[in-house]
């Protein structure tokens, strides 16, 4: 069984310094046209969950965390996951911290993921997203930041697993900040490689990878950009997907 192809994007919605509500919505217009499931980072302001809200009612979008929620507490839905309603059913959901908020360093963190089941097909697959502490994979970062990303990377190896147990494959994307050739991006590669995962698209500090499970595969059909400043307000360029889930 395989499901029909499905389109995922994962966007790092800038956040510092934070843009328009309009530009917000503008990105976020562009993102559902081009994907059934979006990933969002620095998602962290009250006008970014207002535009969102604004843009789920009339399109039948869900989000996690809910839009209520994210209103209530804007950066505690940093790292948001939103999804159209004719297409995924959420079955599941996990959520932990990645760290803490530091002062001149960073906002709390989290790193958030959805198990959704395809509607036509029934096969279920983990979407989710994080954002890693800015500067900390080169040998003359501060020792607090470079601690924070091995912390970071610990508990990402941990997250994956905890979403591996349930035998539902992931798809991933994160803005790591981890650069090649650092020990960091090494890490980083390990952690997906030991767990079957393969790397899709070309990557800079962002990277979108894919996990097999026991009840199912991603078939990644093509990988694909989506460009800043030119057809995205923010300054990240986003990285999609499209695929089909296949089952084991």
């Amino acid at each position: 069984m395989r499901s029909t192809p499905r389109r995922f994007v994962g966007a790092n919605i800038k956040g510092t310094p934070k843009m328009r509500r309009r530009k917000v919505a503008e990105d976020l217009r562009v993102l559902r046209r081009r994907a059934d499931l979006v990933v969002l980072q620095e998602f962290k302001w009250r006008t970014y969950w207002l535009a969102l809200a604004a843009n789920l009612r009339p399109t039948r979008w869900a989000s996690f965390p809910s839009h209520a929620r994210g209103l209530a507490a804007p950066v505690r839905g940093g790292q948001g996951v939103t999804w159209r309603r004719s297409v995924w059913r959420r079955v599941g959901a996990h959520v932990e911290v990645l760290h803490k908020g530091r002062a001149r360093i960073s906002e709390s963190r989290w790193l958030r993921a959805v198990l959704v089941e395809d509607r036509a097909s029934r096969l279920r697959c983990w979407h989710g997203g994080t954002h890693n502490v800015v500067g900390g994979d080169e040998r003359s970062d501060s020792p607090t930041r470079r601690a924070m990303l091995d912390d970071n990377l610990d508990r990402l190896a941990e997250f994956l697993d905890d979403l591996a147990s349930t035998g539902d494959p992931i798809v991933w994307e994160m803005d790591a900040n981890v650069h090649r050739g650092t020990d960091a991006h090494e890490r980083l590669v390990e952690i997906v490689t030991s767990r079957r995962g393969e790397f899709v698209g070309e990557h800079g500090v962002e990277y979108l990878f894919v996990i097999p499970g026991r009840h199912a595969v991603v078939e990644v059909l093509a990988a694909w950009r989506i460009r800043p400043r030119v057809d995205l307000n923010t300054d990240h360029e986003a990285r999609g997907i499209t695929y089909r889930l296949v089952a084991a």
